[in-house]
């Protein structure tokens, strides 16, 4: 099992145009070609700096960097550069002021985005709408990393295509930004002019933050901010926890700090992160493989922190291949508190809009029986349930009808792929969180003697009736049934 990808976790080199910092560079950038050398045949290797790559949003401060970056390049050690902004990067000294054009300077982004190289998916957020040094996270940021992660899942679908093994390796959701998501001690202890600065540092809405990432089935997040060295793991019950599977019961997500990888009033340090493959006692998996690099005083070579068998930190993780939105939909709605009407019609139109109802390839049968199967969950419990509370006759008659729609396209798709009886009440209860084995398990196209032009006929019109009532319910027509190109969202 090869590793798919690494990064070179850097932050805070906080360039202030005046040499100082620049020079620290070169003994960060000697130890980050060493360290690569070993994973030359990794095909995609990032340079990701989270934040405060310059003291302050001036010309020699920007100079500096450019300067630093183009060493990075000429090295070629890695297939990406991949640089957030931190305060100091948008703030005089990191505290005043607003000054944006370190975003498009640096090709930071101003909310969200996201890289995907191999089975990585690297989700950037931008976090520095707090006062002073302190991260905030807005609405809008939030919704659209979501949103993002969604788009993202659907073309992972796309990729895996008709056979479980077409991709090679797991995919893997790894989440960037400045601010620190959760308190770190030596931070704590820090102190400005006399008195902490941790109140003047701190991420607002933290915790919201986590719930968000771990909604998302993020495995690991990177941060930088405090320029200390850091790991902790942030564990939740999980609200969609099957009952007899309680290996699924904790949802867990790693924290990893980066200290200033140039040494800005602490020890330099960056980290090293892989996803490695296993096969141990007959049980294959993967774990995250982090090595944190410390360079004590500022002096010397930079060398192992921990102790652990080549420095290197091991963390099993899921193999996380696809993530259905209808999974990230129960996900929200029984996480998310006073919804109105209008919310929920947002969660309805988005169940729907998409591909599982509109294409009509007969190899996509499969694919479009999972997410008929988790749709029809996704209406049956929760949605339903709101729609229920809304008291209003109209909503409830459209929902009651668009789960009976449901009801008829998981029973049409079992019969093109010939499942039926106790075997069709197992796909029906068994758990959906993972595509590939429910996939793998079922015929992987439609079964001899199916008339495919009748069962298109039937499947157009149990998608033209959901499609009445998700009007009623939504406020126009999402277009089901037409198998229209420009509404596979």
């Amino acid at each position: 099992m090869r590793q798919p990808f690494v990064i070179a976790h850097t932050s805070d080199l906080h360039l202030d145009g005046k040499g100082g910092r620049l020079s620290a560079t070169g003994p960060l950038l000697s130890a980050l070609t060493t360290r690569m050398k070993e994973f030359s045949d990794v095909p995609a290797k990032i340079l990701l700096v989270t934040g405060d790559l310059v003291e302050t949003p001036d010309k020699q401060s920007m100079q500096e960097a450019d300067q630093f970056l183009k060493t990075v390049s000429e090295k070629a050690i890695f297939t990406d550069v991949v640089i957030i902004a931190g305060n100091h990067d948008v703030k005089a000294k990191g505290l005043i002021g607003w000054k944006d054009d370190f975003y498009d300077r640096f090709k930071a982004p101003r909310t969200t985005d996201t890289i995907r190289r191999g089975g990585l998916e690297l989700v950037l957020l931008d976090s520095n709408r707090g006062l002073l040094a302190k991260g905030h996270v807005p609405a809008t940021s939030y919704d659209e990393m979501v949103e993002n992660a969604a788009d993202i899942s659907e073309i992972l679908r796309n990729e895996i295509r008709t056979g479980p093994d077409d991709r090679d390796g797991p995919t893997i959701r790894v989440l960037a930004l400045h601010h620190h998501p959760l308190p770190l001690p030596e931070g704590e202890g820090k102190k400005v002019y006399g008195i902490p600065d941790e109140p003047f540092m701190y991420m607002v809405s933290s915790a919201t933050f986590l719930d968000a990432a771990m909604s998302l089935d993020v495995s690991l997040i990177l941060h930088g901010h405090r320029h200390v060295t850091g790991l902790t793991r942030y564990s939740v019950p999980s609200r969609t926890f099957e009952a007899g599977r309680s290996e699924n019961f904790w949802r867990t997500v790693y924290v990893l700090s980066c200290p200033s990888s140039t040494g800005a009033d602490c020890d330099a340090g960056f980290n090293i992160i892989t996803l490695d493959g296993y096969d141990r006692f007959e049980r294959a998996g993967y774990q995250l493989s982090i090595s944190r690099y410390t360079r004590p005083r500022n002096a010397g070579a930079f060398e192992p922190l921990d102790r652990a068998a080549h420095g290197r930190l091991q963390f099993p993780v899921g193999e996380e291949t696809y993530r259905d939105i209808a999974l990230q939909i129960q996900d929200e709605v029984l996480r998310a508190k006073d919804l109105d009407r209008h919310q929920i019609a947002e969660y309805a139109r988005r169940s729907l809009v998409r591909k599982a109802f509109l294409s009509r390839e007969e190899h996509a049968w499969p694919y479009a029986f999972y997410a008929y199967v988790v749709t029809y969950k996704l209406w049956g419990r929760p949605l339903q349930h709101l729609f229920v509370q809304l008291a209003l006759k109209i909503d409830q008659n459209a929902a009651f009808a668009i789960i009976e729609q449901l009801t008829g396209l998981v029973d049409l798709a079992a019969r093109v792929l010939g499942v039926s009886g106790s075997e069709l009440d197992d796909f029906r209860s068994r758990a959906q969180t993972n595509q590939r084995d429910f996939v793998r398990a079922l015929p992987a196209g439609p079964a001899a003697g199916v008339n495919m032009d009748a069962i298109q006929l039937t499947r157009r019109k149990y998608l033209k009736t959901m499609d009445d009532a998700a009007a009623v319910l939504c406020g126009a027509r999402l277009g089901l049934g037409t198998y229209g190109e420009e509404l596979t969202g």
